[in-house]
Parts: C-alpha cells; structure tokens; sequence
C-alpha cells in the first residue's frame, strides 16, 4: 500500500494579502532604484512648454525641439549608460573627437573636454546651498547636455530637475525659444543658489569677525573659522567647473545659440565669477581672522602666564621669610626677640605690597 503523502497546508488569505503587498513593495522599490524616471516635455516655435500629459499627441509630436528630463537612479554604476544615450539622442556620433563612452564619463567628471563641438553644451551644474552657515555646502548636481534642438537634463535629486521645470514655465513665452533656454534657465537657478550662499557666507563671516574681536571668550570661534573655510572651499569646487566650461562656450560665436543667448551667458558667467571673487574675499578674510585669533589667544595665554608668575612672586616673599625663621638654629636671636613675630608678619606685609605695586605698574597685574 503506498504511503499517503501530506500536503502543506495553504496559507490563509491574509498571509497571501501580506505576501504580495510584501512583495509589490520590494519590486517597487527596486524599480525606484535601478530604473529612471524619464519624462519629456516639446518647445514649440511661439515659446510654448508642452506637457506630455495635457497635450494632444498630434500636437506634441509636431514641436520639434525635445527636452527630456531624467530622474537618475541611485546606483551610480548605471549613469553611464544613461548618459550615453543622451548624447546620442543629443546627435552626437563618435566622430567628434572621443568616443562616446569616454565623453559620458567626461560629463559626469569634474571638467567637460574642450575638444566637444562647438554647438554642444554640456556641463554638471551644481545647486549649492548652506543652511547654518558653517557647515560643508550641499550641492545637487544636474546634469545637462544641450545641442541645436535637444536638450537631456538628468540628476539624482528630483528637487532640483523640479525647480527647473518650473523657472522655464515661469519665463515668457518670447524668452523660450530654442531648447537652449534649458541651459539658461538651468544656469541662471545656480547663480541664484550661489548667490544666497555667497551672501549666507558674508554675513557669517562678518558674526565671526565680531567674535574674534569681542571681549567675550568663545573657544568655538576657532572651529567655526576652520568649517566656514571648509564650506567656502566646496562651494568654489562645485563653481569653477560651471565657470570653466561658460568660458569656452561664450568664446565660441555660434549662430544656433544667437546674439542675445550669448550676452545672457556671458552675464551668467560674470555672475558666477563675482561670486567666486565675493568668496575668495571672504576666504581671505577668514585666513586674517583665524591668525588674529592665534594671536590674540598667545597674548592671552601670556598674560595669563605673566599674572600666575606675578602671584607666585607674591606668594614666595613671605613662604621665604617663614622658611628662614622655620629652621629653628640655635643662634638666630630674632627668635628669642619679643616682637620678632609681629615684626617678622610686618615684612612680609611690606615686601607683598611693594611687589604687587611693582607688577601692576608693569602690567603684571
């Protein structure tokens, strides 16, 4: 007779409820993780942003200019690939001097080759910011790659692709022509954000110089010299890519990006090159400070050290007397004297006071 085998009981319905729940959430959040979130937006040639969602697909399809818009997901081992192909999408072949491989990697690095074509425009643009005003600057990193017709915003930070969409919705209609309003509106959001941090920076810097040269003790000041000095080197690192590469694009005389783009560029550069000037100032200012303050802090401790001598000399006039008289010798007639003790109290008295008029005379005390 075979053996009866037992079958595994089934689990209930609120067990499979959990499991799959359980398991929609994992898949979710796996998705969120290895996948970007893409979305494209059309220019038309009146200056009108269309939404892929509210816009008829006929009439989407028919705006030439593309601006795609790409939510980069968190392992950075994939945005390789996903730069690649935007600047494939961007029109860029091999040809141009590099593969495009090398220039992914290029982009996504701190410096953007001089040998790219000169209607191309491609950078990392930081959105710096600086909350206390001593701590390092964070700084979301969009990247952006812009040629004739197209333009492939991508970052890891949703916060910054969202404030961008909204500054080129917010621009007239007359000032979105061409997808190169993307990088204007892009550069012109980071100069703000480097903007508030060079001012955020001057004016802690300007709360510390009145530390520094307060009569309050502040054991902090030292430190928070060090981070603010630490926060204004970020800031700069994040900044003179962006002003590097400004530089060759506003040196080139292109037709595809026009007269007035090219003014508007050259004043976003000089925007960001006066920030970098306010916090180079700031950054020398801070190296004054930091030196006034080790100085002022050895010239403390010395007068520290000039008092402490002062009132040990104070204190060893009468610790002598009393050591003589304490050695109790046999031929030491002051010791049989009848005043000898008021007499001995006397001058020690005498000898402390003309000290201490001494040192307060020589600034000891």
């Amino acid at each position: 007779m075979a053996a009866r085998t037992t079958a595994a009981p089934r689990p209930c319905r609120a067990e499979r409820l959990c499991a799959s729940r359980a398991a929609a959430h994992t898949a979710g959040r796996r998705r969120a993780h290895n996948d970007p979130v893409r979305t494209e937006y059309r220019l038309t040639d009146e200056g009108e942003l269309l939404d892929p969602r509210t816009t008829p697909p006929e009439v989407f399809a028919a705006a030439r200019r593309r601006w795609i818009v790409e939510l980069l997901p968190t392992d950075p081992g994939r945005w390789r690939s996903i730069q690649t192909d935007a600047l494939r999408e961007c029109g860029i072949s091999t040809d141009a001097g590099m593969s495009l491989k090398h220039l992914a990697d290029t982009v996504l690095g701190a410096h953007v080759p001089a040998s790219m074509p000169d209607d191309v425009i491609a950078m990392r643009v930081a959105m710096p910011k600086l909350s206390d005003g001593v701590s390092p600057v964070k700084a979301p990193i969009v990247n952006i790659i812009t040629q004739r017709d197209r333009a492939v915003t991508s970052s890891t930070d949703s916060g910054a692709l969202k404030k961008l969409v909204e500054r080129v919705r917010s621009l007239p209609p007359a000032r979105r022509r061409g997808a190169f309003v993307v990088v204007r509106s892009l550069l012109s959001l980071s100069l703000e954000h480097a903007t508030d941090v060079a001012d955020r920076v001057t004016a802690r810097t300007a709360e510390l110089e009145d530390q520094v040269f307060s009569d309050v003790d502040d054991d902090d000041v030292t430190t928070d010299i060090y981070r603010l000095k630490r926060a204004i080197a970020d800031g700069r690192r994040r900044l003179l890519p962006v002003i590097n590469r400004l530089s060759l694009v506003t040196e080139v005389d292109d037709a595809e990006l026009g007269e007035d783009a090219v003014a508007h560029l050259e004043r976003i550069e000089a925007g960001f090159r006066r920030v970098a000037d306010a916090l180079d100032t700031d950054d020398r200012l801070l190296g004054d400070m930091l030196t006034a303050q080790m100085t002022l802090v050895q010239v403390q401790q010395n007068g520290d050290m000039r008092r402490i001598s002062a009132y040990a000399a104070l204190i060893t006039v009468p610790t002598l007397i009393a050591g003589i008289y304490g050695m109790n010798f046999d031929h030491m007639p002051e010791l049989h004297w009848l005043l000898g003790y008021p007499a001995s109290l006397a001058l020690m008295l005498v000898v402390v006071l003309l000290l201490r008029r001494a040192f307060r005379r020589s600034g000891w005390l």
